[in-house]
């Protein structure tokens, strides 16, 4: 399924490299559909098994983001998926299968069909019924979800527009070793050997970075607290319950300080993720114009309570400290890591290039990256909410 997934992302005639594309529309002409609806069923069919749920969902949306699932058959499929979800569903939210799920409600949403259906509640259903206690207990190893996916996941589900959260980076989650030293190395100069090799030079989508911050962002944040509506609505009000039950759950089973074991850091890293998120999602509520009671700022105050001994310790060792505290990362303005590479054609710069820049860049906004006005919409809610800005615990 993962190399479905790779030669969906660069193109269905890799599927059959010995074939032309005539043979391929023959071949699909002869079988009554594309190749490509084949792998799509297959995905489809197994996004409930455990071991593979993360592969299918992962497939799925290569195909539905390259746009080889967008026929009526695919949006049935969907609704099937989305209708038997809380009892066929996957088995646990995975970074693909809330990626998933956030472009299977969004088409579900957009289509007036399944729209009636109210598929967003079955979701719903189904992502209240995980414990993220019970999948914790006993296990030193990290789940394969991030806060940025569980925040996006109950955004889309509530209908909110969800804003640009940080991230895992691939330098976080590689291993140290002389394999991913090489593929690093390589991948630093490959522009270099593009043009020693092949005479290539790189392609304008290699040279230039888009902002990945929505345009609506900005108009979430003006006097959102000031509006309130008559309490919260069904959706909203069902996920701001179920973050706030786990964490609950996640203080209620939190060791007691009587007990002198030391939690690992990546039970501590796991509470952390679902802080992040719970305050994410309760920010992006008021922005939105929806007052909401106290009780999740209470949970979110008590179990940081209660992770804080773990993370003041010293007892941790250094990758240990380093996984817990870079949890917060979402909440700082530390700029995205951007490794170094070999420029083929310099900018137009008298210190690099010796050229004076003549035509200025209309696509830019004209701040500097790191500067004050850079800083992510959802850090600015997120530090400017009463309770943390007076610094209270």
């Amino acid at each position: 399924m993962i190399a479905f997934s790779h030669l969906a992302m660069i193109g269905d005639e890799s599927v059959h490299p010995a074939l032309t594309s005539a043979d391929l529309s023959g071949l699909a002409s002869r079988r009554g559909e594309t190749p490509w609806n084949r792998v799509w069923a297959h995905a489809t069919r197994k996004l409930a098994i455990a071991a593979l749920s993360r592969a299918a969902c992962h497939t799925a949306t290569c195909l539905l983001s390259c746009g080889l699932a967008s026929t009526p058959k695919h949006i049935s499929d969907i609704r099937t998926v989305l209708a038997n979800i809380e009892i066929q569903g996957p088995p646990y939210p995975y970074d693909s299968v809330c990626a998933f799920l956030c472009a299977a409600v969004t088409i579900a949403r957009n289509d007036a069909t399944l729209y009636q259906q109210k598929l967003d509640d079955r979701v719903m259903g189904w992502l209240m019924k995980w414990s993220v206690v019970d999948g914790a207990k006993g296990k030193a190893r990290m789940d394969q979800y991030s806060a940025a996916d569980i925040y996006r996941l109950v955004c889309e589900v509530s209908g909110i527009s969800p804003l640009h959260m940080t991230d895992l980076e691939a330098a976080d989650v590689l291993p140290d070793c002389a394999i991913v030293d090489r593929l690093i190395e390589e991948h630093i100069t490959r522009p270099l050997r593009r043009l020693i090799i092949h005479a290539e030079f790189p392609d304008k989508v290699e040279q230039v970075t888009s902002s990945t911050t929505p345009i609506t962002a900005h108009s979430m944040i003006i006097n959102g607290t000031q509006h309130s509506l008559e309490g919260v609505q069904e959706r909203p009000g069902l996920a701001l319950s179920f973050l706030t039950r786990t964490m609950e759950a996640l203080s209620t089973d939190w060791p007691t300080a009587e007990d002198t074991a030391l939690s690992p850091p990546e039970r501590v890293r796991k509470a952390l993720d679902i802080v992040v998120a719970a305050s994410a999602y309760l920010v992006t509520l008021q922005a939105s114009g929806t007052h909401v009671e106290p009780t999740c700022v209470q949970a979110i105050i008590h179990l940081i309570g209660e992770i804080r001994p773990s993370l003041a310790s010293s007892s941790h060792t250094i990758p240990g400290q380093h996984l817990m505290w870079t949890a917060f990362k979402p909440l700082s303005t530390a700029s995205s890591y951007r490794p170094a590479t070999w420029p083929i054609l310099l900018n137009a710069s008298p210190e690099l290039s010796g050229i004076r820049k003549v035509l200025f860049d209309q696509g830019g906004d004209g701040e500097v990256e790191g500067g004050p006005e850079s800083v992510d919409p959802l850090q600015k809610l997120i530090w400017g909410e009463p309770t943390v800005s007076i610094g209270q615990p």
